[in-house]
């Protein structure tokens, strides 16, 4: 593992470190996370996601929001702030030595990658949104994606919220906004159940 980081200095004056991790081989094929709000890519679902990527052959980029840094909260006026440094801190990597992009998002980091991929019209990108937002639903016809959820996501339900026809949506039963319940063998399953999706979705990109 080849590991270094960006140093980028945010919109609001912190300064961030994105990880990025390259595979010792050269890699062509590169991951993308996108955090929550709060979540970041040292939580449970993004953690092994990252490690996923990394273990089925890709590059990763880990990124962090100026607002999650400085921990002073996000207004929404900041969303193309935030969108227009995220597209430059992935613009630092050497893009064109991958043929295979993926962006992998969690909740508020799916609005950031929808908007992300408008300011790379060049790049050819499959998404894994994770517990979207209601927000990202215009995304999902414009983009070629898998969508995950929790059946008691209080945020994203699948049984109450409409979504273009021809999505794919996978249901985690029993999971919450974070994939979460009150039963820890419950959470330690769905944990399983979604390493399983992400395994499926990095090798049907590779196809």
């Amino acid at each position: 593992m080849s590991e270094t980081y960006i140093n980028y200095k945010s919109y609001c004056g912190a300064w961030l470190k994105i990880r990025y991790v390259q595979q010792q081989t050269k890699s062509s094929k590169l991951v993308v996370i996108f955090p929550g709000m709060t979540y970041t890519c040292d939580m449970p679902l993004l953690y092994y996601a990252f490690l996923e990527s990394y273990f089925n052959g890709y590059d990763v980029l880990a990124l962090e929001y100026g607002f999650a840094r400085t921990k002073t909260g996000f207004k929404d006026e900041e969303l193309n702030e935030v969108v227009k440094e995220t597209t430059k801190i992935i613009r630092q990597v050497n893009m064109e030595e991958y043929t295979q992009l993926l962006f992998i998002s969690k909740s508020f980091g799916t609005l950031v990658a929808g908007e992300v991929e408008k300011k790379m019209p060049e790049a050819s990108i499959k998404h894994l949104y994770l517990t979207p937002l209601k927000e990202s639903i215009p995304y999902f016809n414009k983009t070629d994606c898998v969508v995950v959820t929790g059946s008691d996501d209080e945020y994203f339900n699948p049984h109450t919220t409409e979504v273009p026809s021809g999505i794919k949506i996978r249901v985690i039963e029993g999971g919450d906004h974070s994939f979460e319940s009150e039963n820890n063998d419950r959470n330690i399953e769905m944990l399983k159940n979604i390493i399983d999706v992400y395994k499926e979705f990095l090798h049907s990109s590779t196809l």
